[in-house]
């Protein structure tokens, strides 16, 4: 950390991280779910595309092109 992250810490009023960012990744990354990929139909057009999601979760899962569209409602 650089002296100008302390001040920024300081400004913020959050505490300086106690982990490297490396072993912070390692954290993250434990419970993200994207080691395994399945093959499922898109929540709204019903294609086909690989998602770290399973078919029988209970939220919609949409395809990445419809999910960044205006197409659909949050």
């Amino acid at each position: 950390m650089t002296d100008k992250d302390i001040v920024l810490y300081e400004k913020l009023g959050i505490p300086s991280p106690t982990l490297c960012p490396q072993e912070l990744n390692r954290n993250i990354f434990a419970y993200r779910q994207e080691w395994n990929l399945f093959s499922r139909p898109c929540s709204e057009t019903h294609q086909p595309f690989l998602s770290c999601y399973r078919e029988n979760t209970i939220f919609p899962v949409y395809n990445h092109k419809l999910w960044w569209s205006d197409d659909w409602s949050a």
